[in-house]
């Protein structure tokens, strides 16, 4: 029943003080906005990152020209010493060799800013034509939707046909099958003989946005001496993918013909290990910012101190008329801390509305599905819990000790 009767009083000076509270409670409202929305977002953003590099498969390798290596602090992988290119001739000699282990797919980049053209419809530069071949739809985890896959006879002939992504196919032939047609592709004549089904757009490389044709072919339209074909290896069991990149170290030393002492002129990147990377250092993201969030309601904490302090200074009459009338040390003091508490409170259900919203528009921009970060739903309250009391604790303490007799005395 007291808790009742402080709620509906501290309601009441809530509504007689609106427009201090209302400044105190977006205060406290921007900093649970910040961080409930960021963590929402990581949320968001953890799950574009992981779909972008799931894909490939927990089993999946790629070698290429160049080392990884971890800046200092747990920083960003990033490449290390670059090597000479991987030649088309190592990567088949490679592939052939392989074969009898697991397949391989040999990979060179053509252009990330292509543009499609078929009639009078084209696409934006945004295309990405790959040179591959008859392996890629194993290693990279795509499917054909409709046609055929490259195959031998494609690679040997050096033909101009290519397996077209999804988001060409949606541009270019929205209400046909491209099977058959000829697309250009900056200019270049390409008979289409496949396509590949929807997997989205990991706003990486790859995605509905990927474009095959032959490796022949790219070496024959797009030459290019310093291209580096990369080799996509698919290992039957994340158990034994440390296995396979043994056997595969060692067989692309002997094709790149280096001696026993000498260092690999290559790296292995595994998708893991760029996921587990980077989802490190979204770990010290979040830690930011919840420390800049902490920061934001604590100040949010004087500002509401003060509101408070002077709400008593204004209130002193009513307080020695209600101690006058039987009202207990205990009854002003918990009258006051609870009307802080309110504040706060109101302030973070409009925060954690806010930050849920806003991470998880972002979250939906990058594909993300809608999430609710309940931990630091539940966690926000808290926050603002502690708040309220070390706000309301001196201002209440402060009306609590107020003599009776004075108080009514003040004008």
């Amino acid at each position: 029943m007291i808790l009742l009767s402080n709620i509906i009083e501290a309601l009441r000076a809530i509504r007689a003080n609106l427009q201090r509270t209302l400044l105190t409670m977006l205060i406290i409202a921007f900093g649970l906005t910040a961080l409930v929305g960021v963590l929402t977002s990581i949320d968001g953003i953890k799950y574009w990152f992981s779909n972008s590099f799931v894909r490939l498969g927990a089993n999946t390798f790629r070698i290429e020209n160049y080392t990884t290596q971890l800046r200092s602090g747990g920083g960003p992988i990033s490449r290390g010493k670059v090597h000479s290119p991987i030649s088309y001739a190592q990567a088949k000699a490679f592939k052939e060799a392989f074969s009898g282990y697991s397949p391989v797919s040999a990979v060179g980049l053509g252009n990330l800013s292509a543009t499609g053209k078929f009639k009078n419809r084209s696409t934006q530069a945004n295309l990405q034509l790959m040179g591959s071949d008859e392996s890629f739809v194993l290693t990279d985890n795509y499917r054909i939707d409709k046609g055929r896959n490259l195959n031998a006879f494609d690679l040997k002939n050096a033909r101009n046909v290519i397996v077209l992504g999804h988001e060409a196919v949606t541009l270019l032939f929205p209400d046909r099958n491209p099977v058959e047609k000829m697309v250009y592709l900056d200019g270049k004549a390409y008979r289409v003989i496949g396509t590949f089904a929807e997997i989205g757009n990991s706003g990486l490389v790859g995605g509905d946005k990927m474009c095959i044709i032959p490796a022949t072919t790219l070496i024959k339209d797009l030459p290019d001496n310093f291209r580096s074909f990369s080799l996509h290896v698919l290992a039957p069991t994340p158990e034994e993918m440390d296995n396979y990149v043994f056997e595969a170290v060692g067989m692309l030393r002997q094709v790149r013909g280096l001696k026993p002492k000498e260092e690999n002129d290559f790296g292995i990147v595994r998708s893991e290990q760029i996921i587990n990377n980077f989802m490190e250092n979204l770990r010290y993201l979040t830690w930011s910012a919840t420390v800049i969030s902490i920061i934001t309601l604590f100040s949010a904490a004087i500002g509401l101190m003060n509101i408070m302090l002077v709400s008593v200074t204004e209130r002193t009459r009513e307080i020695g008329v209600r101690k006058a009338t039987g009202a207990t040390r205990n009854h002003i003091l918990s009258q006051f801390l609870t009307e802080a508490i309110i504040i706060t409170q109101l302030g973070g259900v409009l925060g954690i509305l806010l930050g849920v919203l806003a991470g998880n528009l972002v979250g939906l921009l990058l594909g993300g599905s809608f999430a609710v970060p309940w931990d630091w739903v539940f966690g926000g309250f808290l926050l603002c819990l502690i708040v309220g009391v070390l706000a309301g604790i001196y201002p209440a303490r402060k009306a609590a000790r107020l003599d009776p007799i004075e108080s009514l005395r003040y004008e």
